[in-house]
């Protein structure tokens, strides 16, 4: 069914399926091997010499490729990695700070992630009339450092959840959106651009709600989510550090807000438009 050899299937199985096989568990295991591979074997970090040596001259504004030439201790491209890995403060150092450049040529080639994604055209217009229960926007506020909050709105009722991520990575919004939303009803999601959706096939697996994307650069086509972000700045302003925040601190901010008589639900609350309250 999977068009894959049974015998890659048995060694996925056996490397990353202890009790029960899952995909986020053994994406994790994946990446936290990744990680450790080869870790003793690298040049700079197991030489404390070469590194410091190597530092010392970055800082002496030579670049990674003349450094690689007078130390003749790893390539420019090892020096690029180690950075990377493990030095991101010596970025400073570097010609271009470290930035990336797009390969010229490649602006049309979409990513797996990009050419996967339902474009707002393709969703129901029940969505746009906001005549039920059950569809979603969602979208991160950021915070002063990679803490961030994972917000979700109902577009009929407004009635809002929220969860505090130590980071906002694609692994973690798609863990927390199937426990933030699995006690409600679900018929769609849309989601904002950004890389912390990748997994949006696996959010819809996991919620059984079709995922939708706004398109980059236009916010007012999920304003009901940028609208429930800007409330929820009143208690937690820009500069706030999301990991010095505890679960109750949101819940009693999401109650306050979920308890607020609205103008355009005819002066109700989301609770009571909604049909759940969140205490």
């Amino acid at each position: 069914m999977l068009g894959v050899h049974r015998a890659s299937i048995g060694r996925e199985l056996r490397r990353n399926g202890e009790n029960e096989y899952t995909v986020f568990l053994a994406q994790r295991r994946i990446r936290a091997r990744r990680r450790a591979a080869k870790r003793e074997m690298r040049i700079i970090e197991s030489d404390p010499g070469v590194a410091a040596f190597v530092e010392k001259l970055l800082r002496r504004t030579l670049s990674p490729e003349q450094v690689a030439y007078v130390s003749r201790e790893a390539s420019h491209t090892t020096i690029y990695a180690w950075i990377r890995r493990s030095r991101p403060d010596l970025r400073a150092c570097l010609r271009r700070r470290g930035k990336r450049r797009r390969r010229y040529g490649t602006r049309g080639i979409l990513s797996r992630y990009q050419a996967a994604k339902r474009p707002l055209a393709e969703r129901p217009a029940v969505v746009a009339n906001r005549s039920r229960i059950g569809d979603w926007e969602g979208d991160t506020a950021r915070g002063r450092e990679k803490p961030a909050l994972l917000v979700y709105a109902e577009r009929k009722s407004r009635y809002v959840v929220a969860r505090a991520l130590p980071r906002a990575t694609a692994d973690t919004v798609q863990q927390e959106t199937r426990r933030l939303l699995a006690p409600y009803p679900r018929h769609t999601i849309t989601d904002d651009n950004g890389s912390e959706f990748a997994l949006h096939r696996l959010i819809e697996h996991d919620t059984q709600a079709l995922v939708y994307f706004a398109r980059p650069g236009h916010p007012e086509e999920r304003g009901t989510c940028e609208n429930t972000i800007g409330l929820i700045r009143e208690f937690f302003p820009k500069k706030t550090d999301f990991a010095t925040l505890t679960r109750r601190q949101v819940s009693d901010a999401l109650w306050l807000i979920n308890h607020r008589p609205r103008k355009c639900l005819s002066w109700q609350t989301p609770c009571r438009v909604f049909g759940y309250c969140c205490t």
